[in-house]
């Protein structure tokens, strides 16, 4: 792996690397806060063209805690065969002074990433920087006198003393995973000063940053990183316009340094260069539109060799999909993310509509002061035909359980929910979860809501939400979905009175309330995760070890979700079973336990059961040892999701029972896989807002 640029002294270091192009890594705007990769050739290097088809290379829903990477920064090792990335761990739309934190990655192949995040509030709790309001634009820089990567960041509200932005730096430990130590204060201006972007040129540090609320770009040199910086400038950009996201690099196969930064209120990033970092001449006002729209991020030089990797990846998109649900089974089904935007948080991005309607757009509302998200609805004064759909390609084949919200207000014409070839006609004319079982075996698979018949005349209303591909793995399985989506009846092994006793839970993130209990009391407790209402993504977990003697077991809880967005299991070692997502409705859970809805009797929330239901992992022990027992909930996409379990037992099996009774008992063809879902679910309601349809939960 050749040496980091920024120590290069001449150009032949860079003859003897190999580049031809330059890898600019950036994030596109306020509402698109993921990581994106441009490159220039370095016979054109100011023309840049956005890689994989305009798509992000690296997303923030599963990598930063916001949600949201900003300002990303990507240094080569030094002679360690990695290449670093950090980035502010901030979504903008929760405010300028919302981050806690960053974003730590790590790579061979500038594509596969590993990522850590450093949360202040938790990782220096006790201490003034577990207060920070922001952790603005790390970057990261070898230091060859301590011989370790230091990442250097801008931060506010540490105290007293850190009533501005001013510059700090810490050290990352050996694996890149966190920081070392409390931050050191490194350089500030008297004032606001961010976006501190530092190059070695020979034996000078070069240091330019931003004069926050003052405008215009500072520069400072010093000859060690952690010594005295030494003001130079405070006005070095060539032009009257406002400026910030500085950047500074070699230019391939020459003398010159090139410093660049976004004119973020003209629409253009301006690159200068320089022989001296003391005059500069602009090379290039390069227009920022269509998909290449950059703001903060920083610019690599890469070889041919290292692009061809990054350009193989882009194209193997079947090859990542099928990574990320490696393992799958009707044991460990995965809940993928294939389906683009099937939360409709931006807008109808990724669907498409052939019904005419005269609407065809995402709608909203709010109730007790929380807003509910949104949906894809299609409405027209008349009766229509069409679908609704998206085609989900490059996906790996084999059996997928298709879980979606829909409804029309006219079921007469038969309007139905469909994944490829399998379809189920919708039933009811408010929202609920439809399950549909399907086999892929092209790599490919059309979902959505369609009409096929109009026969009456009329308004008509279609939406569907929540749209959710769980995979089962490469077999036909089918049938053995199909019947673990029928409901679980009187399975309350009300025999097995052999409960072993459960130790204290290792909790992450999750809350005890009470009040909405399956039992109807305002007294039983449960545990919930809804501290993520309003956020974007979060997790509960709750976990024990616990040692078991030989013998037949089954674990057996009570749970529920939002919707089919949440990922609700309960887990002994590698086998789950899934909760299911009914939301607040449906009765579920009668007053004697049972999983019954037919029954009558007495239900929590004024009969509708709040949605709950049982859900029951047989297993069995072969020799005495330790098990991990989990409960966990996420969500990845989608806001206002929550999640809840209550009344967890493990309960011993009689000697003498078998294993495939207590299968039986479940109805389902799997040990493992025991879900228990209806065939349809209670999901929202419908109500009338100012003429037109809502969701409401």
């Amino acid at each position: 792996m050749m040496a980091m640029l920024s120590v290069a002294s001449n150009g032949r270091a860079q003859e003897a690397a190999g580049f031809t192009k330059y890898l600019f890594a950036f994030f596109p705007s306020n509402s698109d806060e993921n990581i994106y990769y441009a490159v220039a050739d370095k016979d054109n290097p100011f023309s840049f063209s956005v890689l994989n088809d305009g798509n992000a290379m690296v997303k923030a829903d599963t990598i930063a805690i916001k949600r949201g990477l900003r300002d990303p920064h990507i240094l080569r090792g030094n002679d360690d065969g990695y290449y670093y990335m950090v980035a502010t761990d901030m979504m903008s739309a929760e405010g300028w002074s919302s981050n806690r934190g960053l974003v730590l990655m790590r790579s061979r192949d500038l594509v596969n990433w590993e990522h850590h995040t450093v949360h202040f509030p938790t990782r220096y709790a006790g201490t003034v920087f577990s207060n920070v309001t922001r952790v603005w634009a790390p970057e990261t820089i070898w230091d060859p006198e301590a011989g370790k990567y230091m990442i250097y960041f801008s931060l506010l509200g540490a105290g007293s003393s850190n009533q501005y932005d001013k510059v700090y730096y810490c050290y990352a430990n050996r694996d890149f995973s966190d920081l070392e130590g409390e931050p050191k204060w490194m350089y500030d201006r008297g004032s606001a000063t961010i976006d501190m972007n530092i190059i070695r040129v020979g034996d000078t540090y070069h240091g330019f940053y931003k004069n926050e609320n003052a405008g215009g770009l500072g520069h400072v040199t010093a000859t060690s990183l952690t010594g005295k910086w030494t003001k130079l400038s405070d006005a070095i950009q060539q032009t009257n316009v406002p400026v910030e996201g500085v950047g500074a690099y070699r230019l391939i196969d020459d003398e010159r340094y090139v410093v660049m930064y976004d004119c973020y209120t003209s629409g253009y990033y301006q690159f200068c260069s320089t022989l001296n970092f003391v005059s500069f001449m602009v090379e290039a006002n390069t227009r920022t539109s269509g998909a290449f729209t950059p703001r903060h991020g920083n610019i690599l030089p890469i070889t041919e060799k290292e692009y061809e990797t990054i350009v193989q990846w882009t194209k193997d998109v079947l090859g990542r999909n099928t990574a990320a649900v490696a393992g799958a089974s009707l044991s460990n089904p995965v809940k993928t993310r294939f389906v683009t935007n099937g939360s409709f948080d931006s807008g109808t991005a990724g669907w498409t509509s052939t019904t005419g309607a005269q609407n065809i757009q995402t709608q909203s509302t709010a109730k007790n002061n929380k807003e509910v998200p949104p949906f894809y609805e299609n409405w027209k004064a008349s009766n229509f035909t069409g679908k609704m759909y998206q085609n989900v390609t490059r996906i790996p084949n084999g059996t997928y359980e298709l879980s979606i919200t829909a409804f029309a207000d006219h079921l007469d014409d038969a309007p139905y929910v469909y994944a490829g070839n399998e379809k189920v006609n919708l039933d009811a004319t408010t929202a609920e979860n439809y399950h549909l079982p399907v086999f892929v075996e092209n790599n490919q698979l059309e979902i959505g809501l369609a009409q096929d018949k109009a026969s009456r005349g009329g308004s008509m209303w279609m939406g569907l939400d929540n749209v959710v591909l769980t995979y089962y793995g490469p077999e036909d399985v089918r049938n053995e979905v199909e019947r673990s989506l029928q409901p679980v009846v009187d399975a309350d092994y009300a025999a097995y009175t052999d409960e072993v006793t459960l130790g204290s839970w290792t909790a992450l993130n999750h809350t005890t309330l009470t009040g909405q209990h399956w039992d109807g009391s305002s007294t039983s407790s449960y545990h919930e995760q809804e501290a993520g209402w309003g956020l974007n993504s979060w997790s509960m977990q709750m976990s024990q070890r616990i040692t078991l003697s030989r013998g037949k077991y089954v674990l057996k809880a009570a749970g529920r979700a939002a919707s089919a967005l949440v990922d609700v299991r309960m887990r002994v070692d590698d086998k789950s079973v899934l909760f299911p997502c009914n939301k607040d409705y449906g009765r579920g859970i009668d007053t004697s336990g049972r999983t019954n809805w037919s029954a009558s009797g007495r239900y929590a929330n004024s009969g509708r059961g709040r949605g709950w239901e049982w859900r029951y992992l047989p297993f069995e022990v072969m020799e005495e040892g330790e098990h991990t027992i989990t409960i966990s909930a996420s969500t990845a996409e989608g806001i206002h999701q929550w999640a809840s379990v209550c009344d967890i037992q493990l309960l011993k099996v009689p000697e003498g029972t078998a294993l495939e009774e207590m299968k039986s008992q479940c109805h389902a063809s799997s040990v493992y896989n025991l879900q228990g879902i209806r065939q349809r679910e209670h999901s929202k309601g419908i109500v009338i807002k100012d003429g037109r349809k809502v969701v409401e939960r």
